[in-house]
Parts: structure tokens; sequence; C-alpha cells
């Protein structure tokens, strides 16, 4: 008797774990779609590519270069040391990625966003990774 509820206890969980495991991949998929659509809905331009130099001409209010500033301070940290490439821009916005693996040529969304009309800055937590069409980003060149 003993061995026959132990049994269907041990079922029960079984079958318990494998439905929530279901369910859990359900709401992945969800979110994983829902992510999907929003990066779509956004205006990605990658760095070094015709459509960023276009956006270039056009003259943001803040250049490349005042961005880089704007960074740096953000991060205390002096002009010629580097913290993190810029691979897009993304609604206006230059992306400083927290995160690029340029062996699989990704890079996060995720890190400091400098506004190129205002100036405006803000860190985004998002860890969604985007192909860049540029190897290794902007950075500003210390070398000038």
């Amino acid at each position: 008797m003993k061995y026959i509820q132990t049994k269907k206890i041990i079922i029960f969980f079984l079958i318990s774990f494998i439905l929530i495991g279901c369910e859990n991949t359900d709401i992945r998929n969800k979110k994983n779609l829902e992510k999907s659509m929003e990066i779509q809905k956004m205006n990605i331009i990658h760095y070094d590519t015709k459509e960023f130099k276009n956006y270039m001409e056009i003259k943001p209010r803040i250049s490349l270069n005042e961005a880089w500033i704007l960074h740096q301070k953000y991060y205390k940290r002096p002009l010629n040391e580097m913290v993190y490439s810029m691979y897009f821009l993304i609604n206006n916005y230059y992306v400083f990625s927290s995160y690029a693996e340029d062996k699989l040529m990704e890079a996060s969304i995720e890190g400091l966003w400098i506004h190129s009309q205002t100036g405006e800055i803000k860190y985004v937590k998002d860890k969604t990774m985007i192909s860049p069409k540029n190897q290794g980003g902007w950075s500003y060149n210390i070398f000038k």
C-alpha cells in the first residue's frame, strides 16, 4: 500500500514538473517574440554604413566626439581611456554597448545611450544582442 502511494506521489511530481517546464517554455518563447517585435520597431543604424554616414551629414547637435566626452564623464574616465565602443544609433541615440563579442559579431543594446540631438544620457538595461555590421564599432581616436 505504501509503495503504491509513493509511486502516485512520484508520478504526480513528474507530471507537475513536465507541465511547469512546458509553461515556462511558452512564456520564454512569448517574451522572445515580444522582444523581437520591439527591436523591429526600433530605428537601428549601424556604425560605418551608408545610412550612418547620411545621418552624420545631417549634423546631429551632439557629434560622436562630444558623445564620447559625455560617455567618459559619465564613467569618470580620462578621454584617452577606452570604456565602451559605439556600434549603433538607435532612435537617435548613440549606443555605447556594455557588452560586445567581436568573434561572434554581437553587441548588446545594454549600455549608455546618448541622444544625438539633446545630449540626454540614460543607461539602458537590456541584454538583447544585435549583430553589428562593423566589427569593433567606433571609439574615440586617442592618436589624433
